[in-house]
């Protein structure tokens, strides 16, 4: 369990406005009023304003996760401006973008209680899937889950993300139990083939990942990588999944067309907001998050980004026994698998928040790890901050 950083026994305004705000990331599938952003990217926003009144306390952030999250945004927005010029840019989708990072090296920081955003995690799932348990009726995708989250493929991404983040920070174990049993509800009534894959590997992880090899476990997360791309036309594609298959077909098409756009600049992409494709005279966004960010950045983006998660993934997997968290391997592994058949999930809160709270793992292990400083001779020792 990853301890809160700076953690204090009492609890004050910025602790509640923490909360709130990460409970509304929850909030994807509602734009707040005024803007062209859904309420989670305004809640993100407001959680790095909130960090900038804190100071950074008991983390030591990995230097190279930085380096690399900016690599990977001054890629994406050379890449674009190499392809149509740099006034033709897409701002909204450079400033997401540069969000996203700066979610993810806040969260990382020290600067707020991973167990005040744990909760408001918490919260926000429990929430959400109420509602859409409520409202499920009148969803739009019939039969789906969706409510206050987005598609159901979203919506499944996103309560298996936060709850992964979220559990270890909760302090009572019943409390434990019943968010796993409401975010386990809210994934079955998605009915999204890709997240219950997810779903069943972060639950095979949680039991078995601390005792097999890292090796090991990163070759069975990349041969699932690889075999979930088939399941729509497979082993799910039966039963209750029969009435899809128009739906399967259409992302079939879909997907061809990815290949093909995808294919024309491979190296550098066509530039950010580019991830859509015209099929059967309608326009699509991508259906895998892989291709979406060749089609944003070309290889080098995507090979930037695998080289950031797989970096972290592996750190995570490296610490000792009593130190690593299976919750924040697991939903790292949520986020890849995920991935697959969602054309957004790589450069969105639910995975910056992921990368930040491994990064968050590695950074307090770094601070146990490193000399305790020390006074002048005799003086004795100070403790670490």
């Amino acid at each position: 369990m990853i301890a809160s950083s700076g953690q204090r026994s009492g609890f004050d305004l910025h602790d509640l406005l923490v909360v709130l705000a990460s409970a509304c990331l929850v909030l994807d599938g509602i734009h707040f009023p005024g803007t062209p952003f859904p309420a989670s990217t305004v809640s993100a926003a407001f959680l790095i304003f909130l960090a900038y009144f804190k100071v950074p306390r008991g983390v030591k952030r990995p230097r190279w996760f930085v380096v690399w999250l900016i690599a990977l945004v001054a890629w994406l927005g050379l890449a674009s401006a190499m392809n149509s010029g740099l006034s033709a840019v897409d701002v909204k989708r450079f400033l997401n973008i540069s969000l996203w990072a700066m979610v993810a090296v806040t969260v990382a920081s020290g600067r707020l209680s991973w167990r005040r955003i744990g909760v408001g995690l918490a919260l926000g799932v429990s929430f959400a899937v109420a509602w859409g348990v409520a409202t499920i009726g009148s969803s739009s995708y019939v039969g789906r889950l969706t409510g206050v989250l987005g598609d159901p493929n979203s919506a499944g991404l996103i309560i298996l993300t936060l709850t992964c983040l979220a559990i270890p920070q909760l302090q009572s174990r019943r409390t434990q139990v019943v968010l796993s049993a409401v975010a386990l509800v809210g994934i079955v009534a998605t009915l999204s083939r890709t997240t219950w894959l997810a779903t069943a590997c972060v639950v095979v992880w949680l039991l078995a990942g601390k005792h097999i090899s890292r090796w090991v476990g990163f070759a069975a997360v990349g041969g699932l990588v690889w075999w979930s791309t088939s399941i729509g036309d497979a082993v799910l594609a039966t039963s209750q999944f029969s009435d899809r298959s128009g739906s399967d077909a259409l992302r079939g098409r879909i997907l061809a067309s990815e290949q093909i756009l995808v294919g024309t600049n491979p190296l550098i992409g066509h530039g950010l907001g580019s991830a859509h494709v015209q099929v059967d005279g309608l326009t699509f966004f991508f259906h895998s998050s892989y291709m979406s960010l060749r089609q944003e950045g070309g290889w080098i983006a995507l090979v930037i980004y695998l080289i950031l998660l797989i970096a972290m993934f592996f750190a995570v997997t490296s610490l000792p026994k009593q130190s690593r968290s299976g919750w924040a391997e697991a939903a790292l592994i949520g986020v890849a698998i995920c991935a697959v058949n969602l054309g957004e999930v790589f450069l969105t809160v639910p995975a910056a928040l992921a990368l930040g709270f491994a990064a968050t793992q590695l950074g307090m292990r770094r601070l146990e790890m490193s000399p305790a400083p020390t006074r002048r001779a005799g003086q004795g020792r100070l403790r670490s901050a």
